[in-house]
């Protein structure tokens, strides 16, 4: 019979050695990429925007429906020369998709 003591919730949140702890750090990166593109949106943009996250030179937007994805196409010029200016990131390209059950 184990006798192993349950680890404590503290841990498993806080330690970026464990599965939780890295999906955590890898939600923290997302959000703060997320919240770098929504500032350097039109403000008619900005709510429509629901994840951000880079690949390689690629910026993967998500947006909330098609017509807000297709504007978001419309200033991708733009907003990659403002996040390499801001940030000196090297991305090149932008895809954007809709979220999955957007209507």
């Amino acid at each position: 019979m184990s006798t192993s003591k349950p680890v404590p919730l503290k841990e498993l949140l806080g330690d970026s050695d464990t599965t939780v702890g890295r999906l955590i750090t890898r939600c923290a990166e997302i959000d703060a990429i997320t919240n770098t593109v929504r500032r350097l949106l039109p403000d008619d943009l900005k709510p429509h925007l629901l994840a951000a996250n880079e690949s390689d030179v690629t910026l993967c937007l998500v947006a909330d429906s098609s017509v807000w994805a297709a504007k978001m196409r419309y200033h991708a010029a733009d907003i990659l020369i403002s996040l390499s200016a801001a940030q000196g990131r090297s991305l090149q390209k932008i895809r954007v998709t809709v979220a999955a059950g957007a209507c």
